[in-house]
């Protein structure tokens, strides 16, 4: 077993992050407040300085055709935005906070975020944003779901899903998450699903945006964080603080204790968690927990050094539980 720390000191994100998007040999990321940097794969040293393209926070973000598509949302100004950044070209510094809400207060004067290919104004909150094969899906709240290419070319619109009887909470069909995952019935082939905060899920066609299936999971809860593993099964997790393991092809749910988990990632031996104040493993039908002091936020699969956790003070350790 390799000691927790015996690794090398990695230089710290200067900023509290929020995500990490691969791409090639680096690593694009996102700070809480919308900072973004660009950090080498293996050395984890910065490649260039952080900068804020727009004075508001990225509420999520994914990569496609050499490109970062992201959406701003700034709530005291209703303001949304999605635009496209450039990966082949430097990040750059947009409008600070007073003069945005000076050009706001302007009719008619539109703030794009700088150094954008394409930026646009949303009519919504976005509630999430995935993408595969050139395509980007994403969610408006109360406007549907839409299908656009890397240059914005809009391919598919539906209206909002009409989901199946959830009566456990109120607002249970609001869209919580997007993601990209493997076809609930043809092998080797991706589909959008979207999960409800209810615990519901829909599964679209990326051609089309055709419903192919939907359901909703046995247990009910609040939704707070949703991953894939790739092969077709599931890790929800629950505000309550339950996490729950999905096979839809056994029809099977397993659940654990663990707090809201921030982020998880599935190896060849199963499930690895970053929980709250803890590392969780789960593995088959065992289950190990270490404590730990601080906040994890993001998983990174270092080359060389295995499984890091990227903490909310912006340093690099090393999941408690990996060998």
């Amino acid at each position: 077993m390799l000691e927790i720390y015996d690794m090398p000191n990695y230089p710290p994100i200067p900023f509290p992050p929020s995500q990490i998007l691969p791409y090639n040999d680096l690593l694009i990321i996102i700070g809480v407040d919308g900072e973004i940097t660009r950090i080498d794969n293996n050395t984890l040293e910065q490649k260039n300085e952080t900068v804020k393209p727009f004075p508001s926070s990225i509420e999520a973000a994914t990569i496609v055709d050499d490109k970062m598509i992201a959406t701003w949302v700034l709530p005291e100004l209703s303001l949304a935005r999605m635009a496209s950044l450039p990966l082949n070209e430097e990040f750059t510094n947009g409008v600070d906070m007073s003069l945005l809400r000076l050009k706001q207060n302007k009719r008619g004067q539109d703030v794009p975020v700088a150094g954008a290919e394409w930026s646009h104004s949303l009519d919504a909150e976005p509630l999430g944003i995935t993408s595969h094969e050139g395509l980007i899906c994403f969610v408006n709240y109360n406007r549907g779901i839409y299908c656009i290419d890397s240059q914005s070319k809009e391919i598919w619109r539906v209206k909002e899903i009409e989901w199946l009887s959830q009566t456990h909470i109120p607002d249970a069909s609001i869209i919580h998450a997007v993601t990209t995952a493997p076809h609930p019935t043809i092998e080797k082939q991706q589909c959008i699903w979207l999960w409800g905060q209810g615990s519901g899920w829909v599964a679209l066609e990326w051609a089309t945006g055709e419903i192919i299936a939907q359901g909703n999971l046995e247990k009910k809860g609040i939704l707070d964080q949703v991953r894939t593993d790739a092969k077709g099964g599931w890790l929800i997790g629950f505000e309550s603080g339950e996490i729950i393991r999905w096979d839809p092809k056994n029809n099977t749910e397993d659940i654990i204790e663990g707090g809201p988990f921030c982020d998880a990632i599935f190896t060849k031996s199963g499930w690895d968690i970053i929980a709250w104040r803890e590392d969780i493993t789960w593995h088959e039908q065992q289950v190990t927990r270490t404590a730990r002091k601080d906040l994890g936020v993001c998983f990174f699969n270092h080359e060389s050094n295995g499984l890091l956790v990227l903490k909310n003070s912006g340093e690099w350790v090393k999941f408690s539980n990996s060998s």
